[in-house]
């Protein structure tokens, strides 16, 4: 009962997350207008890169290493090393959002390539924090971490607006701010020396980071990037906005699922590390079942329910046809479906396959753009054959022995 108490918190607090960054945003964009909010808005995108290919890897694989060696000793081990890497990526960030600065940001100081780096690091030590409250199995904690990061931001753009402020630098400050709520739970960090650390765990740690890290970016890129493709393919803007418009909604699902899925790291590795593969396997059938069968209900979905609720909310221009709409319905139950099959693969020590997995998807997608469907059902055909191919290499992960790297 316990357990399910801590699912239903982490899925209510992903939910109540996404729509508190709406309305950051929203807020942020009706404060400065469409053309000021625009270094604003390069800044979440980084935050959403940052996120996948920072804050998820090192979470996870704090709540993987505790399982797997029965303790914090590996961790505590390899954490100070993640940490400088971590600071490192961050200065680079900053000193190439520098350089970049005018293409990106349309300015001249140094303002945002700051916050560029100050992100990238405080997407870390939310990793870190989340990562530490989900090794110690405090799932409700977790689940308000989740709420406030957001929550802090929005209180931030609110009283910014409120008070007439419209500098862009201020409301990017308050998107970086939203990290200082992990400082609620800096105890956490104070990791006990327990466990095994098990042999070179800085070496394991970095390569299960690295392979977590590449897998995310690519999967985000999948996941996000339809509108881009299409709208260097030349789409027309009607459909590259209703495209963005219908992955958002469809998008809803996996932010529950990233925020519920914590709960299986531990579990899962300890079924790994301890040869109980039969559990492991359960798992994986009920997973390919499950999407078997959401998958089938998402045509549906897709084709008669989706479209007409899109246009009710944003408006006779976010205009889907049924046939894309089923494309993308599918494979965002697959997006689901290869988030959990990443979480096995973690678990299993194999972070690296995620990366190859996802390689293989943006070829067989890539074929895809090539052909001459038109221009909606092209974009949503190669979404779903990247997801697809994804979710066959990473449901084919085994472990023939017991995993004690990471």
């Amino acid at each position: 009962m316990s357990a399910r108490r801590d699912t239903s918190a982490l899925a209510v607090a992903s939910l109540v997350s996404g729509a508190l960054a709406y309305v950051v945003f929203a807020t942020t964009t009706r404060a400065l207008g469409t053309e000021q909010a625009a270094p604003v808005a390069v800044l979440w995108t980084w935050w959403g890169l940052s996120a996948a290919a920072i804050t998820f890897p090192v979470q996870h694989w704090m709540a993987r290493s505790v399982a797997a060696h029965g303790g914090f000793a590996a961790v505590r081990a390899a954490l100070p090393s993640v940490a400088g890497l971590s600071l490192a990526v961050a200065g680079l960030a900053g000193v190439v959002a520098w350089l970049l600065r005018d293409p990106l940001f349309h300015r001249d100081d140094a303002g945002f390539p700051a916050l560029v780096a100050a992100l990238t690091f405080g997407s870390f030590a939310m990793g870190a924090v989340r990562g530490a409250l989900t090794a110690h199995e405090r799932f409700r904690d977790l689940a308000v971490t989740i709420v406030a990061e957001n929550g802090l931001r929005t209180v931030g753009v609110i009283a910014l607006w409120a008070a007439g402020v419209d500098s862009p630098l201020a409301y990017g400050l308050v998107l970086v701010a939203g990290h200082a709520c992990g400082l609620a739970w800096t105890s956490a960090l104070a990791l006990p020396a327990t466990g095994e650390p098990g042999s070179d765990p800085r070496r394991s740690a970095l390569s299960l980071l690295a392979g977590a890290s590449a897998g995310q970016l690519l999967a985000q890129f999948v996941l996000t990037g339809g509108p881009l493709v299409l709208a260097v393919q030349g789409g027309a803007a009607t459909d590259v906005t209703a495209l963005f418009v219908a992955l958002a909604v469809y998008r809803a699902p996996f932010i529950v699922a990233l925020g519920v899925v914590p709960q299986l790291t531990g579990r899962v590795t300890r079924s790994v590390v301890e040869g109980r593969h039969d559990e492991v396997r359960r798992l994986r059938r009920t997973l390919l079942a499950g999407t078997a069968v959401l998958g089938a209900g998402a045509v549906a979905v897709g084709l008669w329910v989706a479209p007409p609720i899109v246009r009710l909310v944003f408006g006779a221009d976010a205009d889907l046809p049924g046939r894309p709409s089923a494309l993308l319905a599918v494979g965002s139950v697959l997006a689901v479906a290869n988030l959990v099959a990443t979480v096995l693969a973690i678990a299993h020590g194999h972070a690296r396959i995620a990366a190859v997995g996802w390689l293989a998807g943006m070829a067989g997608a890539a074929v895809v753009l090539l052909t001459d469907l038109a221009a909606l059902d092209r974009i949503g055909t190669a979404f779903l054959v990247a997801e697809a191919i994804a979710f066959a290499v990473l449901l084919g992960v085994r472990s023939p022995r017991t995993p004690r790297s990471g």
